[in-house]
């Protein structure tokens, strides 16, 4: 190795666990419509924690919402990995939701729920398999 040559790190691959292109979200019609997301476009890396920050009303539920597949976008695109939300059948989007989403809603009376319950109430949501294997 000479003092010319450049060391490049390996590209890493990244993956989104969930993202959103152009995505809108209008509430009503005509001189009612409030526009709750205006063409936002976010990506989200796997294995990352994320916060999203603003006033309060200024779209961030409502973001999380569409991106989960728990409301549809106006327009705009919404990904769950490799996965189209817009394509699906709405069977299609309640097991994913199951199998890959997991959902912490905001609320008073959540955090005064125990740990031992929050996850009680997940897995009964849930297939998980719970057997102890050994090693």
């Amino acid at each position: 190795m000479s003092a010319t040559d450049v060391l490049v790190p390996p590209r890493r691959t990244v993956h989104s666990a969930a993202n959103a292109v152009e995505a809108s979200k209008v509430y009503g019609e005509g001189e009612n419509a409030v526009t709750a997301v205006d063409k936002v476009t976010v990506a989200f890396e796997q294995g990352r924690f994320s916060a999203i920050m603003g006033p309060s009303g200024s779209g961030k539920s409502t973001l999380m919402h569409c991106m989960a597949g728990l409301d549809p976008l106006t327009s705009g695109r919404a990904f769950i990995a490799d996965v189209e939300l817009n394509t699906l059948s709405e069977r299609q989007l309640t097991r994913l939701r199951r199998d890959k989403v997991g959902f912490i809603f905001q609320s008073t009376t959540w955090s005064r729920v125990s740990r031992r319950s929050k996850t009680s109430s997940c897995l009964r949501c849930s297939p998980v398999d719970l057997r102890i294997r050994p090693g």
